[in-house]
């Protein structure tokens, strides 16, 4: 069997917080823009979180409903499937 490819069709600025769900996820993926580590809690996963250390470039290749504030300090997109808003379009 061969790779398996994943598509995402946009991606989106996250808002990292440790209490509340992201308000534009949840997100099928994450993408890495800048090198560190990332508090993710998954979407459908323990309610508590863990902490992935990651590259610039890379893809988090799971559902994530928050991106922790406390403990991440790598840049990341959110990344979505379906349409993008008309909203978000223009900043892509």
């Amino acid at each position: 069997m061969g790779p398996v490819v994943v598509a995402y069709d946009y991606p989106v600025a996250v808002t990292l917080s440790d209490t509340t769900d992201d308000p534009a996820g949840p997100f099928a993926g994450l993408l890495v823009s800048a090198a560190g580590n990332v508090v993710v809690y998954p979407l459908n996963g323990p309610s508590a979180n863990f902490t992935i250390a990651v590259v610039a470039g890379q893809e988090v290749h799971f559902p994530v409903r928050r991106i922790g504030a406390t403990g991440t300090n790598a840049t990341v997109l959110g990344l979505k499937h379906g349409v993008a808003p008309a909203s978000r379009s223009a900043n892509i």
